[in-house]
């Protein structure tokens, strides 16, 4: 009974009884991810794998040395690969994607090993992020700023797990194959070498560039932080794989394709531009950044996607100053790729699947955990955050009382989840600031 007593007062006097409550509701969020994935394919069926049939295919004929704006234009196919409907990737892509999937493969073997990279990469992270956890004691029972009891591993180790595949958008990084997938993660592993190993880090985001719509913002986060040697290694290297490309389509067909950039860029921006953003085919998946519901007003995508650009760069500019002002963990890369991760929703053209890129936002309300006063209301905001930034709240949960147009639901998401990152900064600022005061008593 005494033991009983001790133990009861322990909980009382520490915040133990929050932090497992903490750790449950993370479980949570991760349990609505994994309903969510079984439900859809419940519904769905097999899954679809188009855009890796898609990249495959421009991988493949790409590897072959073959022109694909030649071969889209001319309408050219190769029985054993299929045809190719447009251009979709960047001149340094057309070789170092096929280290992703790998055109000179038979189509199926390709895709497993897709699929296999993706779930190495996967488990990469949550390995990185665990380490991360352990090495900053970012779960901890305290009494007031005194550690007095490290919560197991076991419960750490639960927690990356739930954050790893909390969001919703894994549905869908798993039913289309998009590369954009292992590109998101790359950009997130390369947060962990930036300090020691930057070469890595470079390698990491170069081959995240492969869509620059998710590296290159990461990229800019770089050089507003003074990494000048990991931003213009990355840049000299993207420039370098440019130039063996277009040298091996030369050497293997002599025909020169430097004007695909263009023309891959336009193909993308400018191919639904004169779509009705009512009619279906603009339902589920076109999204050029956070100003696409202007499409409505006429606006073409164009200039929807320089708006969405423009204000990204702005809006991170602004929040690196805020940080590296206030103090607020600004020489910690896991945390500013993670405040990152959620501007390459609002900057830029994306698929769904490739917001994947929130798990490392994650781990930046775990952060948030770790410098609250841990009472209940601080259990039920990080609840509200991780539910905003995984759980698709227009794109699914709204979407289902059928109030609103779907169309813009990315952008709605997306903007929700933008206010959530400013109010969550601002959080963990107040947080960090109250820590010292306490410390300095």
């Amino acid at each position: 009974m005494l033991l009983v007593a001790r133990e009861i007062i322990f909980i009382m006097k520490t915040n133990k009884k929050q932090t497992y409550l903490f750790v449950i509701m993370v479980i949570a969020i991760a349990l609505l991810g994994i309903f969510h994935f079984v439900g859809k394919r419940f519904i769905h069926g097999a899954l679809w794998t188009g855009d890796c049939n898609t990249y495959w295919k421009q991988l493949a004929y790409s590897i072959r040395g073959y022109n694909l704006k030649n071969v889209s234009k001319y309408n050219l196919v190769i029985d054993s690969i299929g045809e190719v409907s447009g251009s979709i990737m960047m001149p340094w892509a057309r070789l170092i994607g096929n280290l992703l999937i790998p055109g000179f493969l038979p189509y199926k073997i390709a895709c497993v090993y897709y699929y296999s990279l993706m779930m190495v990469c996967t488990l990469l992270l949550a390995k990185k992020i665990y380490e991360y956890f352990v090495k900053n004691e970012v779960i901890k029972i305290t009494d007031g700023s005194t550690v007095v009891e490290k919560i197991s591993n076991v419960c750490i180790l639960l927690v990356t797990i739930s954050i790893t595949i909390a969001p919703f958008y894994w549905e869908d990084a798993f039913n289309v194959g998009n590369i954009g997938n292992v590109c998101s993660l790359c950009a997130l592993l390369a947060a962990f070498y930036i300090e020691d190993k930057p070469n890595i880090a470079s390698a990491l985001l170069v081959i995240s560039c492969i869509k620059p719509q998710i590296g290159a913002i990461f990229l800019v986060l770089l050089f507003f932080k003074r990494k000048y040697r990991i931003v213009f290694g990355s840049g000299i290297a993207l420039v370098v794989l440019s130039i063996i490309s277009e040298l091996y389509t030369f050497i293997m067909t002599k025909a020169r394709n430097i004007s695909y950039v263009s023309d891959g860029m336009t193909s993308i921006l400018t191919g639904y531009m004169n779509t009705d953003p009512s009619s279906e085919d603009m339902k589920w998946h076109y999204y050029f950044g956070i100003f696409t519901p202007l499409n409505g007003y006429g606006v073409s995508n164009i200039i929807v996607s320089i708006l969405s650009a423009l204000l990204g760069i702005l809006i991170l500019f602004l929040i690196v100053r805020y940080i590296e002002k206030n103090q607020v963990l600004s020489d910690d890369y896991i945390f500013l790729f993670g405040i990152t991760s959620i501007i390459c929703m609002v900057w830029a053209y994306k698929s769904i699947s490739d917001e994947i890129i929130v798990i490392l936002m994650n781990v930046v309300i775990i952060l948030l955990w770790k410098y609250s006063s841990k009472n209940i209301s601080d259990v039920l905001l990080i609840f509200i955050a991780l539910f905003i930034f995984n759980c698709e709240v227009f794109r699914f949960w709204i979407k289902q009382l059928g109030i609103y147009d779907f169309v813009y639901a990315d952008s709605y998401d997306v903007l929700l989840c933008l206010i959530c990152l400013i109010l969550t900064i601002y959080r963990l600022k107040k947080c960090i600031c109250n820590r010292k005061n306490q410390d300095n008593l």
